[in-house]
């Protein structure tokens, strides 16, 4: 059952934020918004309190800025024996961080045991594609040259995130490393062709996107590319040889 707080966020998007996309579509970023929006969003990040059992340590994994988030005291494990999942936060690739992400993220900490590792990748318009997506791969490099184990790592993001662990499980395959234990999406953004029949079905319900700027917004993130290519829409993607994944979305 959705809490009230999540259809409260959900309503409100619905009414301020999406009606402000479909408006202006792409002049939003062409007027610097979206950048005003992260600097706003960031400093009330700066004001959420996280209870005192939740422990966040920064790091930085394959280059990339990243916080560790915990719960209580765990254990300390050697390296090859601690379990943890990669979550790479919602954004459309281009606002939100870890730390706008804390309300969530001690939550999964605290229901699931493991230590949650929260990349700050790279983001449009100032990082276009495929700048996240070689995030993704250099952070799962650098945990396993840290010893950390693929049977003990699990992958999961939603919308934009949701795309990226996809896309993470891609290169894992295709440069041959063993893929890890498992991975889960929720409400990912798979396709940024915006194609599909439940892009006009699911048109109400989405709070984001109206289906007109969903290819405004991608352009944003992969402008002058083929927006079919699997490490940009994963919907598009061969998943054989990915390991058991689940993907559910928000209501």
């Amino acid at each position: 059952m959705t809490s009230w707080q999540g259809r409260l966020l959900t309503t409100t998007t619905k009414l301020l934020l999406k009606p402000l996309i479909k408006l202006r579509g792409h002049r939003i970023i062409e007027e610097n918004e979206i950048r005003k929006t992260y600097r706003r969003i960031e400093a009330l990040a700066q004001r959420i309190k996280v209870p005192s059992q939740c422990k966040i340590q920064p790091d930085t994994v394959g280059k990339v800025p990243c916080e560790w988030v915990s719960w209580g005291d765990t254990p300390d494990l050697p390296t090859h024996e601690k379990k943890i999942i990669i979550y790479y936060h919602g954004s459309a690739f281009i606002v939100l961080s870890p730390k706008s992400y804390r309300l969530f993220t001690w939550r999964l900490a605290k229901e699931v045991g493991y230590d949650i590792l929260v990349p700050d990748y790279r983001m449009a318009p100032d990082h276009h594609h495929p700048a996240a997506a070689n995030d993704c791969i250099a952070i799962y490099e650098e945990l396993l040259e840290r010893g950390y184990r693929p049977e003990h790592i699990i992958i999961g993001g939603d919308s934009a995130g949701g795309n990226l662990s996809l896309v993470s499980l891609m290169q894992i395959r295709d440069r041959k490393y063993a893929q890890p234990a498992a991975a889960f999406c929720i409400s990912p953004w798979t396709n940024l062709t915006g194609s599909g029949s439940s892009m006009i079905s699911n048109a109400k319900a989405d709070p984001f996107f109206p289906p007109d700027n969903i290819t405004e917004v991608a352009r944003v993130y992969a402008p002058d590319v083929d927006l079919s290519d699997p490490l940009i829409s994963p919907a598009f993607a061969d998943y054989r040889g990915f390991p058991p994944c689940i993907s559910c979305g928000l209501q």
